[in-house]
């Protein structure tokens, strides 16, 4: 009489377990494949700040287009970290690259706990690894300070090196990008190096260096790259031009990694032939009527002052009562700002989302103009100011003011003895006819299996 017996194996990889169960006539073979596909996710609103306290029923997932059960739910701030951070070190990086390192520490120091492990890289010409996993900062740090610039950029081979060191690695896995997105040496492909992603379920983050602001002489190619494997895993881009942006990209990571989520389930029946599985995750959209009401942002302008009938000495010229051709002027006798009337900047944002306005301002002492700002009503990184130079030192002043996101701020200008502080209410201009979710969720787009499967 034969007997047989059916295994059915739970995975947690790709690949297949076949469990036999011996007779003495006819052997019989039953093979079952069963894949838990984990899917870390980040939900923001509407001012892209992360969001914490979803619960399951919030979310629906969806495997080529078919609805999953989400068989696994966490929140995952305290789940171990794995993260490789690589650091672009070719020639086209060297002017900035001691700061640039400097901010890592930083970002080092505020994020890996002692169950997290971080693995170093820098890549030139080639790649090579200066640090395996450690939570250890004094042997990171060294790491760090072996770092030399050198020829050649070896992204695509950093992308999929830094992939297969996480492939085995257990939890979250995060691969941080420094690099102005070049490559010029590697030996892979980008679709090999999208696919290592994809396989390791590695999340990246591309922080984009920006040598220079004009689109002429940069590789925009190497960015578009960066930008779409950071789509394509779950992760996000940012643009650093300067080391206070640098600052301010590490700093949202760290704040996305404290509010990330664990979804998983078990793929029911199979529609494609393709070997990659598209997933989309939903998030459940509150209703209009549920949202918390935010905090009115009480705009606050300067009280308005006669304007000033001459320039200071300093100026070398004088441009009597100039700064009446302005509307909207405010001031205390010493410093103007041209603000509009209801004090609310509608803002459309920069491609790295942002949200830069131009503020005119009016000296009437001597002094080179600076401009801080803070958020008041929620936390936020700092407001990045750019006063051109070659106004002189009194009279008109054009500035850029860039706000890291929408909200109530607080803006202070300072020249010479003045000063003059206003509150503003910083909005986020949509595009005509767009309808973006209040909630969105970023998440990697899908998983390679076996046809097999």
């Amino acid at each position: 009489m034969k007997r047989s017996a059916v295994c059915l194996v739970l995975l947690l990889s790709a690949a297949g377990v076949v469990c036999q169960a011996g007779a003495q006539e006819q052997p019989e073979t039953v093979k079952v494949n069963v894949r838990l596909v984990n899917i870390f996710a980040t939900v923001v609103d509407e001012h892209g700040a992360p969001l914490a306290g979803l619960k399951k029923e919030d979310f629906q997932i969806l495997e080529d287009g078919e609805p999953q059960n989400v068989a696994v739910f966490d929140r995952e701030s305290e789940a171990p970290l794995s993260i490789v951070l690589a650091v672009d070190t070719s020639l086209s990086t060297r002017k900035d690259l001691k700061l640039e390192l400097e901010a890592a520490r930083r970002f080092l120091q505020s994020i890996l706990r002692p169950q997290d492990a971080l693995s170093l890289y820098e890549f030139k010409e080639t790649v090579r690894e200066l640090t395996p996993f450690t939570s250890d900062l004094a042997r990171i740090d060294r790491g760090l300070q072996r770092m030399q610039p050198s020829f050649g950029t070896a992204l695509f081979d950093a992308l999929y090196l830094g992939s297969q060191a996480l492939e085995s690695r257990q939890g979250r896995k995060v691969l941080v990008i420094i690099s102005d997105g070049g490559d010029t040496t590697s030996k892979v492909k980008y679709a090999e190096a999208v696919r290592a992603a994809q396989q390791s379920e590695a999340i990246v983050y591309s922080i984009i260096i920006v040598p220079i602001a004009a689109s002429a002489g940069r590789n925009t190619g190497g960015e578009h790259a960066l930008i779409q494997i950071s789509a394509d895993t779950g992760g996000k881009y940012y643009y650093a031009s300067s080391i206070p942006r640098l600052d301010q990209a590490f700093q949202q990571i760290s704040d996305e990694l404290r509010t990330q989520y664990l979804l998983a389930y078990y793929p029911t029946r199979r529609l494609s032939d393709s070997d990659f599985r598209r997933i989309e995750v939903k998030v459940k959209q509150p209703a209009t009527a549920a949202l918390p009401v935010p905090a009115a942002c009480r705009v606050t302008l300067p009280n308005g002052s006669q304007n000033p009938g001459e320039l200071p000495s300093c100026a070398g010229r004088r441009f009597p009562n100039e700064v009446n051709g302005f509307r909207g002027n405010h001031g205390n006798g010493k410093l103007w700002v041209t603000l509009p009337a209801d004090g609310k900047f509608l803002i459309t944002p920069e491609e790295d989302g942002s949200l830069g306005q131009k503020i005119p301002w009016w000296r009437g002492v001597c002094g080179r103009l600076t401009i801080t700002g803070r958020r008041l009503d929620a936390p936020a990184g700092p407001l990045r100011a750019s006063v051109p130079e070659g106004y002189g030192e009194a009279g008109f002043q054009a500035s850029g003011a860039y706000f890291p996101s929408e909200g109530c701020w607080e803006i202070t200008g300072r020249a010479g003895d003045a000063e003059l502080t206003f509150v503003a209410e910083v909005q986020k201009e949509a595009e005509l006819g767009s309808e973006t979710p209040l909630l969105q969720v970023r998440h990697r787009t899908g998983y390679y299996t076996s046809k097999a499967e």
